[in-house]
């Protein structure tokens, strides 16, 4: 151990001294051998976002940090985003080696986490092609509209009193997310299992989610991994092994269930479904079948739970919370829905494109409360120049989406909800693909999140079913009574909402018949 730490603290000093014949990237001060910057990264709790919009304010918009012996590049404007995901998109193509995506591809065979290569095209094809493509969203859109009307009618009976109903929306709408995936990819509901397997399942997933969602001390210090001394590697297996074990139980089901069936219709296909089809079609080269079918379904399968439940819900919940916050776009985006769709029905999927209120509050809500402020990391493969700084191989690509989207060059009082940006000439064709610098929640260039248009369509019918279905009020006394500048904060603990109803009982039983 001794002797790995001399090597550490050479190379380190190694490559101190060679930022002398090359212009680098500022650092911050205070840079200790070993440990690089980790001492200066999360005190008092306070979140990686909020610690680097504090460094970028001091030293720039681009600056090296060290996490132990691994250097990574930090940007916090539109411009350098640009300059790194699109004219740079090749050179950081791949993701880095963490401890967590290990563990989430099974051993970087997952499409999320591949490097780039042949297997990594043939799976990004696979997935906007036939899995998450226009037309198979249009069928899948059917799923998933009648989960959220399912879930809202159970809410629904429960607010008819007339003091309504305290709900706690992180975990509802987190059932809800978690159910209509699962329901898209692998045919699944949580609300069908018996109590102890419903329990089981929602456990082992939520705890997936809070095991994955930092780095372990051996990424950073990579000979620390071998002790584990924070004890995060032997907390990833297990969660991940409970995780597969599910998956493999729904991969054998759907073997099952597709032997004993002479007919298949397409339409009613889930995700899972398509994967096995590809497969015993022969669709897949030689060199990407070397992983095993069980490995290569299962991991795209963890890949698009990790990126399609917590995240989704997180922005639920974000967008709910602002609007709660803000009163007049609470109102504004409910009278829209009013005079498109009236109280006589219940909102539907095609309903959705008249709304262009609420599609500026997703808008908004992505923008200054994305659910992912620092968007997943990348690696570089190469050297190159980015801000007129030289970046070496290897160095991790972190884009600071709290100052990038916050910019105020690019918007006017950036730190305030105001959907109503969004219907200005100059950002009315702002839209979530990753082309507009100002807005990125997903993403841009080749590793932009596949999931986009499943993301957008599941969130905007929660919030058009919910606002329609729901008046919202707060206990007394709530978090959010609060300076909204400290939503980091309260967006920790539950929110907690009282729901009354606006439909009448006999428009919501209509779902039910």
């Amino acid at each position: 151990m001794v002797a790995a730490a001399t090597v550490l603290f050479i190379i380190f000093i190694s490559l101190r001294f060679s930022r002398i014949s090359k212009k680098m990237a500022p650092e911050p001060s205070r840079a200790w051998p070993i440990i690089g910057h980790l001492h200066l990264l999360g005190k008092s709790g306070q979140e990686l976002d909020v610690t680097f919009g504090s460094m970028a304010d001091k030293i720039g918009p681009v600056f090296t940090i060290w996490f132990g012996s691994r250097q990574a590049l930090v940007v916090n404007n539109g411009e350098l985003a640009k300059e790194c995901l699109i004219t740079n998109d090749k050179v950081f193509v791949n993701r880095p080696e963490l401890m967590a995506t290990e563990y989430i591809s099974y051993k970087y065979i997952g499409f999320g986490f591949s490097p780039y290569g042949l297997f990594w095209r043939e799976m990004r094809k696979l997935v906007f092609l036939q899995m998450l493509s226009k037309r198979r969203l249009v069928n899948i859109s059917k799923n998933f509209v009648a989960e959220v009307k399912e879930s809202i009618s159970k809410v629904y009976d429960r607010s008819r009193g007339g003091s309504g109903a305290v709900v706690e929306m992180n975990t509802w709408i987190g059932d809800i997310a978690m159910d209509a995936v699962l329901r898209v990819l692998v045919g699944k509901r949580t609300s069908d299992m018996k109590v102890d397997q419903r329990k089981s399942c929602q456990k082992c997933l939520r705890k997936m989610f809070q095991t994955f969602s930092s780095l372990s001390l051996g990424d950073s210090i990579p000979w620390l991994r071998r002790v584990d001394l924070d004890g995060k590697e032997r907390a990833m297996k297990k969660a991940f092994q409970e995780v597969d074990g599910w998956l493999q139980l729904w991969l054998d089901e759907h073997r099952e269930r597709r032997k004993n069936s002479f007919s298949s219709n397409k339409e009613e296909e889930d995700l899972m479904d398509v994967l096995l089809t590809v497969v015993e079609e022969g669709q897949f080269a030689e060199e990407s079948m070397q992983f095993g079918v069980d490995i290569l379904i299962k991991s795209n399968c963890m890949g698009l739970i990790i990126g399609g439940i917590d995240t989704t819900s997180v922005g639920i919940v974000n967008t709910i919370t602002l609007l709660v916050k803000n009163r007049d776009s609470l109102q504004k985006a409910q009278d829209e829905i009013d005079s498109h769709v009236g109280l006589e029905r219940q909102v539907n999927e095609f309903d959705i494109e008249k709304l262009v209120y609420l599609r500026c509050v997703l808008k908004e809500s992505m923008r200054l409360r994305p659910a992912i402020p620092l968007l997943p990391s990348r690696e570089s493969v190469q050297d190159c120049t980015i801000g007129g700084y030289h970046v070496p191989k290897g160095t991790i690509l972190i884009a600071n989406l709290r100052k990038i989207q916050r910019d105020e060059t690019v918007w006017t009082d950036p730190f305030d909800f105001k959907p109503e940006r969004f219907l200005m000439d100059a950002h009315k064709s702002v839209e979530f693909e990753g082309h507009h610098f100002g807005v990125i929640p997903f993403g841009s260039g080749r590793r932009v999140c596949p999931g986009i248009p499943f993301a957008v369509k599941l969130t905007e019918n929660v919030l058009a079913s919910f606002l329609q279905a729901f008046t919202v009020s707060l206990p007394s006394p709530s978090p959010l009574d609060e300076d909204c500048d400290q939503m980091k904060r309260i967006l920790s603990n539950p929110l907690e909402l009282i729901l009354r109803p606006r439909l009448s009982a006999s428009v919501v039983a209509m779902n039910k018949e």
